[in-house]
């Protein structure tokens, strides 16, 4: 390829050897971040060269280099901030070269540092010369959609620095719309970092939905105002902030499993533990297969003797054989897993309350309603015992509430469910699988009070952090988006609103997760259907201005603190008690078959799921 080819590309060979020998002779080091080494590196490498773009003098680095070992045609784009070392960026590309067979001398990746002439924007700068934002966009566009393979480094995955950075969620944005091939790039220690944060009980595995909570493009920062609010708008308008922050999130959890499946099949030891937290974000994201491969390798590095390691593999071997409706052999594990917990004294810890949790569900499938409230009420207590307010525990009570709901104890699932959602609500790290759950169980109780725009509200609410954290396609998925689709299709048959007081005891209106999170649901369930299009569903846009937020309680003009519902003359109203003709269809139950052909039963129970 010839000199000044605007697709023109460095070698990761070169990058490794030339680029970090510039940097070394320049007296700096592979821990300088690219904006250290921008004048006495970068611009220095051409500066009395002739540009071959414009025949000035100064070139682009690129141009400043020649040999097809050393530059070519771009093959990947590489998104990043100048904020990352140059260490770290020769790290990620030579790693993935590694991990992909590629030949470092012939894959070359457009780097806009060295790229773009760094002297004409210099030049432009001391001048005042302001380049627009379109002109900027329009580089920038070309290249992620003309070379059409990005690769983006999002250090450090616990709060990746690129999600801040403006024209790197651009970049990423383009990328989604031109449906662009998309890697994630990491330093070689976060897989360390990574590992370590799964470190400890199975309570760890909240770590990483956390971080995919986290990704919020809409507080980006840029250093031209101009452009932060040109992107931001052009974002919101094409795709909205949701779907992008869940497909940034999206990137994260594939790099997520890819990078701890690698680290388990390069220890030395399995690791027990840490292939059952794998195995369990595996299985939740809905990847049964390799779930199972992992757990599998786990259990054939346990010995004899009882262990902590153990127990949690067999509880979640155990929901990959309930996932295949395979209720006996789920059963056995999850008893063997309670023997453990009791041969090494540690019913008191929170593995022990998942594996009573994981047993209740069992028992609510079979339609042993008394043993699982039974089981349901000593997770509770264990629970309780470790952090009353914890998400854990609000998770069981809704557990609970959901059992006393087909035990036909109304009042006391009322009550229970609404003191789970409350500690949800209170909870800073709400945005989880957990509290999906949770919501999924209020939106049962108000599908089944027929109270549909409230279901509809919970069960939209519940889909969104399912979309968020990669769940959406699991069982519980499924059975949310089922039911949402049921709620729909009540409402198109209502015949108006009543204005009657609420049913005494009765939960105060769903609380929805804010708008601007959410992504749109009609094609979502379009997504994740994989048999047929939703039929007779209908999604209206609901205008909210409201602060950001998980959560937010509906305002009113009563005395600060009280809940009320919000009285609507429209079904897509926010919230409202519909009369409807008597047909209408219920929450989907335990003998409900899924779309493999499997039993969905007992689903509206768990969050951390079995």
């Amino acid at each position: 390829m010839s000199l000044g080819d605007p697709f023109r590309g460095v070698s990761v060979h070169h990058l490794c050897n030339g680029f970090l020998d510039a940097v070394g002779r320049a007296g700096l080091g592979r821990d300088s971040k690219v904006y250290e080494i921008e004048k006495d590196v970068i611009r220095a490498q051409g500066a009395d060269l002739i540009c071959p773009r414009d025949e000035r003098k100064g070139t682009a680095y690129v141009d400043a280099i020649d040999g097809d070992d050393e530059a070519g045609r771009a093959v990947f784009m590489l998104s990043y901030t100048w904020g990352y070392t140059v260490g770290d960026i020769v790290d990620c590309l030579l790693i993935f070269c590694t991990a992909n067979k590629l030949d470092p001398k012939r894959t070359y990746v457009w780097i806009c540092c060295l790229c773009v002439n760094q002297h004409r924007v210099v030049e432009a700068r001391e001048k005042g010369e302001k380049i627009s934002f379109e002109q900027f966009s329009a580089t920038f566009g070309s290249r992620v959609s003309t070379i059409g393979r990005i690769l983006a480094i999002m250090s450090p995955f616990q709060d990746p620095l690129y999600v801040t950075r403006v024209w790197c969620d651009f970049e990423i944005f383009t990328a989604v719309q031109k449906e662009c091939e998309v890697h994630v790039l990491m330093p070689p220690e976060q897989e360390e970092a990574l590992a370590a944060a799964l470190a400890g009980d199975s309570s760890q595995i909240d770590s990483l939905w956390r971080v995919l909570s986290r990704v919020a493009v809409e507080k980006a920062q840029a250093s031209v105002q101009e452009d932060l609010d040109n992107i931001l708008k052009l974002v919101q308008a094409e795709v909205g902030f949701a779907k992008l922050n869940n497909e940034v999130a999206r990137f994260l959890r594939s790099w997520i499993v890819d990078t701890l499946e690698r680290h388990v099949k390069n220890s030395d030891a399995a690791l027990p533990g840490l292939c059952a937290k794998v195995g369990l974000f595996m299985r939740m994201t809905g990847q049964l297969e390799r779930a199972e491969s992992m757990l599998e390798l786990g259990m054939a590095s346990v010995s004899a003797q009882p262990t902590a390691g153990k127990a949690a593999l067999l509880r979640q071997l155990a929901a990959v054989e309930q996932d295949r409706s395979h209720f006996d052999q789920a059963e056995k594990m999850l008893e063997e897993a309670l023997e453990v917990h009791k041969a090494t004294n540690t019913m008191m810890t929170y593995d022990a309350a998942q594996v009573l949790n994981s047993m209740a569900i069992l028992h609510h499938s079979l339609k042993n309603y008394a043993k699982s409230e039974e089981i349901l009420r000593e997770a509770m207590d264990v629970h309780k015992a470790i952090d009353p307010a914890s998400l854990r525990t609000a998770t069981a009570m809704s557990n609970l509430g959901n059992v006393l709901d087909d035990m036909k104890r109304s009042e006391e699932a009322l009550e229970i469910t609404q003191r789970a959602r409350e500690i949800a609500e209170a909870s800073p790290d709400n945005f989880s699988p957990d509290t999906a759950s949770i919501l999924t169980n209020v939106g049962k109780l108000y599908h089944k009070m027929q109270r549909l725009t409230e279901a509809r509200c919970a069960y939209e609410s519940a889909i969104a952090i399912h979309d968020r954290m990669g769940t959406v396609g699991n069982r519980q998925g499924r059975v949310v988006v089922r039911n949402l689709r049921l709620v729909e299709a009540a409402l198109l048959n209502v015949q108006g609103t009543s204005d009657a007081p609420e049913p005494e005891g009765a939960m105060p209106a769903a609380r929805c997760v804010q708008p601007e999170r959410l992504a749109p649901v009609a094609p979502l369930i379009r997504r994740i259907s994989s048999s047929e299009e939703p039929q007779g569903v209908m999604h209206k846009k609901k205008k909210v201005l409201e602060p950001q937020g998980v959560m937010h309680r509906m305002k009113v003009s009563e005395p600060e603190g009280v809940m009320h519902r919000m009285k609507v003359s429209e079904p897509d109203g926010a919230m409202s008690i519909c009369s409807v003709k008597s047909s209408i269809s219920q929450p989907v139950e335990d003998s409900d078959s899924d779309d493999d052909g499997g039993s969905l039963r007992g689903l509206f129970i768990s969050g951390d799921d079995l």
